[in-house]
């Protein structure tokens, strides 16, 4: 699950591109932690979120963990 979140975040990261590339206000990302019935969202400029994915971190709201595969 939280493969699919990253993708729907890398998603949301193109369109923001795509509409304003020098776009420096908070986009709307999901938390990829995976937890069923999770819908938090987590605001974050472009640059930020690209120095996140260039550690191969995931995103997550606050007190959020990755959800590890059972």
């Amino acid at each position: 699950m939280p493969q699919l979140l990253g993708e729907v975040n890398r998603r949301i990261r193109d369109l923001a591109t795509k509409v304003d590339p020098q776009d420096i206000s908070s986009w709307e990302f999901v938390c990829e932690c995976g937890e069923n019935g999770c819908t938090e969202r987590v605001g974050l400029p472009l640059e930020e979120y690209d120095q996140l994915k260039l550690a191969d971190g995931a995103l997550l709201a606050p007190g959020h963990a990755l959800k590890r595969p059972t």
